[in-house]
């Protein structure tokens, strides 16, 4: 006896160009009613898959880890695609970690003289774009009131050698 699996992979195989024809026919017809019906049911479908995802945990958790051991490169390969296209975003976290992370070689420097982080990363991208740093060789961040915060009126990206030259004056 054939179980439903079995039944079903059959089924699609044979009646797949039929399937895919009904299927496509049926979005023409009707857009929107994908999105309109998720946000009927949004929050009873958000329930289901966080009751779902804590039921699951360890499952989900060994799927994650085999996914990424099988595809270590692409992974790796996407990131850098993407800090490439984000440079900004590597400034913001290092200005965050000075800030922010005791346990950082810069801590000391920024964190500890009680400079504060108070920008976002929407704010890293308007001074990346502002400033033009995209443009510059090696773009650095830099404070122009070296005992203020970070906070957008206070910064600028120039030139790292500018920003090493200008140092603690």
């Amino acid at each position: 006896m054939i179980n439903k699996k079995e039944y079903s992979r059959k089924y699609y195989q044979k009646n797949k160009k039929k399937i895919k024809e009904y299927d496509k026919n049926w979005r023409k017809n009707n857009k929107g009613y994908d999105k309109k019906w998720y946000q009927e049911n949004k929050d009873r479908i958000l329930k289901r898959i966080k009751k779902y995802n804590q039921t699951h945990k360890e499952e989900i958790k060994e799927y994650y880890k085999k996914y990424c051991q099988k595809n270590r490169e692409k992974i790796k390969d996407r990131i850098k695609k993407w800090k490439k296209k984000k440079r900004y975003y590597n400034h913001y976290v290092s200005a965050k970690r000075r800030c922010n992370n005791p346990k950082g070689k810069d801590y000391k420097y920024y964190g500890e003289k009680g400079i504060k982080m108070l920008m976002t990363l929407e704010d890293f991208k308007y001074l990346w774009f502002r400033d033009k740093a995209y443009l510059l060789k090696k773009p650095s961040i830099d404070r122009i009131d070296n005992d203020g915060n970070y906070i957008l009126k206070n910064c600028r990206f120039i030139e790292m050698i500018d920003n090493s030259k200008k140092g603690g004056k």
